[in-house]
């Protein structure tokens, strides 16, 4: 066998490496394109970025006028709340602020808080003892003074607001009486007289001794110093005099001892005990009989 024929036939050598740098040669060509499309986009974004100016946040001068006080306060931030927040300034619930939280702030902004209060307070005040004048017959008309009066007390509720410290109003909400006046009794003589058996023709309107009729001062007794009730009539003085026993058709006999602010001359008011009954008589003419 000849040595010729035993060797091998492969590629020579120096073909192996120009073909690997062939390749080299290809991968460097399509890595150099793809640098030369990122760069420019790169670039770009650079140049972009130099050319915006930076955002400046200027800082702004605000009055703030609260709790009896002017300060100037310097602050970046936004709205009137911020504002307050950043001075750990607190509102009320009633509180007034000027301009409203979300207002946007300027420069040289005046900001105003109003300290707005409610105070509930109680009090108690007298309550002045009416007068009970009682008329005796066939007696002089001179005043004399039967029992000193003695005041009464009256607790009041009292709401009371007040803005900055000033109070702007207050009003009642609630009073009740503790103690009830004791009224001052004097006695008079009869201002008029009448005959006995003189009939008169009277107007009758009708009260009972509660508050409904006598208003908040009733106390369930006459002018004269009786209790009030069925039998009392109500009368002008100095029309049929006080102490005078009189009966009054389809009322019965009855006696004048109370007097009334709107029974004038012939107008007598008789007593009943109840609301009710007043109502069902409301107000009729009737003839009033002088007994004595």
């Amino acid at each position: 066998m000849s040595q010729r024929g035993s060797r091998f036939q492969g590629k020579p050598q120096n073909e192996n490496e120009s073909a690997k740098k062939q390749i080299n040669r290809t991968m460097g060509f399509i890595i150099a394109g793809l640098v030369a499309m990122i760069t420019p986009a790169v670039v770009t974004a650079q140049d972009t970025e130099r050319t915006q100016p930076a955002t400046l946040i200027t800082p702004m001068h605000v009055f703030i006028n609260s709790d009896g006080q002017r300060r100037e306060v310097v602050t970046i931030k936004p709205t009137v709340q911020t504002v307050l927040h950043q001075e750990n300034i607190m509102l009320g619930d009633n509180d007034r602020l000027t301009p409203a939280g979300d207002t946007a702030v300027k420069d040289g902004m005046d900001i105003s808080i109003t300290r707005i209060t409610c105070l509930v307070v109680k009090d108690q005040v007298n309550i002045e003892p009416p007068t009970r004048t009682r008329y005796i017959p066939r007696t002089a008309s001179s005043c004399q003074t039967v029992r000193q009066g003695i005041p009464g007390i009256k607790e009041r509720t009292i709401v009371v607001w007040k803005s900055d410290g000033k109070e702007t109003t207050r009003w009642i909400s609630s009073e009740r009486v503790i103690k009830n006046p004791t009224p001052t009794l004097i006695s008079r003589g009869k201002l008029a007289s009448r005959s006995a058996g003189e009939i008169l023709l009277c107007e009758a309107t009708a009260y009972d001794p509660g508050p409904g009729s006598c208003g908040k001062y009733a106390d369930g007794y006459t002018a004269t110093g009786m209790r009030a009730g069925r039998g009392v009539i109500a009368v002008d003085p100095r029309f049929i005099p006080l102490g005078t026993r009189v009966y009054v058709d389809g009322y019965g006999y009855a006696i004048a001892a109370d007097t009334g602010g709107a029974i004038k001359g012939r107008i007598i008011d008789v007593c009943f005990p109840t609301r009710g009954e007043c109502i069902r008589w409301g107000r009729k003419m009737v003839k009033v009989r002088i007994l004595e």
